[in-house]
């Protein structure tokens, strides 16, 4: 799920996911040049993988 991919992702960059309620996740990163990185490579993950996808959805 995008959940596991994104929740591997901050682990990545030395994140800790604080909070998850609905469709928000909320982490917290050892610095923000580690935020940027992984909200980047969220971005890209996600791109790849909605690529995937028929149009209509």
């Amino acid at each position: 799920t995008y959940r596991e991919v994104i929740g591997s992702l901050i682990n990545q960059h030395r994140g800790r996911l604080l909070d998850a309620t609905g469709d928000n996740l909320l982490a917290e990163f050892t610095s923000a040049v580690d935020a940027v990185n992984c909200a980047v490579e969220i971005q890209d993950e996600l791109a790849e993988r909605n690529a995937e996808l028929p149009d209509s959805r």
